[in-house]
């Protein structure tokens, strides 16, 4: 942890500011030590990360969803740091831009100009705040619920502009009226209260700032019906043990992919949220009746991940379009950019 993350944090629970006691320190980095409110309360920096949370008072279901990423995004899962979520920057990348109407880079690039405070509320692999340090003078802040931010503050200490914090998006260590740019793709979906967590990510936009969120879509029939019998037992189940009912359900997807085949739908059938047009079979299947997912780009292991990141994790509440825009109304905020896709509902709005 930086020293001058001081200048900036406050305890979640009182919003006062912290003192703090040094324990380990190397190259001007605090390992080990532990920050004091004010109020007393208490919050430990263990392997150079500032950990931000009381998980006494956590959900059951928020404790599942932590572990189920902290293992995710564990090294020794094959989807760490140089998994799925980094094997395919430049296809990621291109994707946030174009969800959130960015365009390209450099239209990223010019609307982070003059934005002085940054969160990437939810940052799994650091991807999406590497991306922003990279091309802004602004600050990152990169917050998890998970452990993944261990693996981040040790690959990228020397970033002089990014800051790794274990927290609570549903209870941020920062003031009201803070940040200039939130970002929080894919993740809000899997708090235990996603409209909340929106007002809460809301409350700490300054007037003027925007806020980009990702949410799942709600899909056909078919498909929410399979994924809600199937998440009834693999959510139940420990993380290794979803990950082996995951493995042929993976192979599934690969099989179908390798078929290569090709078809039309003739007409729509809107019951079945089924659109007419040339279809790939394993799409098809995939968007209609049951996640198999499979890409050539990534390895088996980091196949089997995406599925898991789907069957395993409790929270994970699907949206219609039109509720996420009520959203952004109940919150007085703007709306500068709104896509639907098939997996999900993406939308990018100002504060007023």
């Amino acid at each position: 942890m930086k020293k001058d993350l001081l200048n900036y944090i406050v305890c979640p629970k009182c919003k006062s500011e912290f003192k703090l006691e040094i324990y380990r320190e190397e190259n001007s980095e605090i390992i080990e030590g532990i920050l004091i409110c004010k109020s007393n309360h208490s919050f430990p920096i263990s392997k150079g990360v500032p950990r931000l949370l009381d998980e006494r008072n956590f959900e059951i279901s928020k404790k599942q969803v932590q572990d189920s990423f902290s293992k995710k995004w564990a090294p020794e899962t094959g989807a760490g740091l140089s998994g799925a979520a980094m094997i395919d920057k430049e296809f990621y990348n291109d994707w946030y831009l174009e969800k959130y109407g960015f365009k390209n880079l450099d239209g990223l690039k010019n609307f982070l100009k003059d934005k002085k405070f940054v969160i990437d509320a939810g940052t799994g692999p650091g991807r999406d705040a590497l991306l922003f340090s990279e091309i802004s003078d602004g600050i990152i802040f990169a917050v998890d619920l998970s452990n993944s931010v261990e693996g981040l503050q040790e690959r990228y200490k020397d970033k002089k502009n990014i800051y790794f914090i274990q927290t609570d998006i549903m209870n941020l260590p920062f003031k009201e009226n803070f940040f200039d740019y939130i970002s929080c793709d894919f993740v809000i979906h899997h708090t235990p209260n996603p409209i909340k967590t929106f007002n809460h990510l809301v409350s700490h936009l300054k007037k003027g700032g925007q806020i980009a969120t990702y949410t799942y879509k709600i899909k056909g029939p078919v498909r929410e019906f399979v994924d809600d019998d199937i998440r009834e037992r693999t959510t139940k189940m420990s993380f290794e043990e979803c990950y082996k009912i995951c493995e042929p359900i993976t192979k599934l997807g690969k099989t179908l992919s390798d078929l290569n085949i090709e078809f039309e739908v003739p007409e729509d059938i809107p019951l079945l949220g089924i659109k007419a047009g040339k279809q790939n079979l394993q799409r098809f299947i995939y968007w209609n009746f049951m996640k198999c997912y499979w890409s050539n780009n990534l390895s088996f292991k980091d196949n089997v991940i995406v599925n898991v990141d789907w069957y395993h994790p409790i929270d994970a509440f699907r949206f219609k379009p039109e509720e996420i825009k009520s959203w952004a109304h109940e919150n007085n905020l703007d709306i500068i950019n709104f896509h639907i896709s098939e997996p999900g509902i993406s939308i990018r709005a100002k504060k007023l």
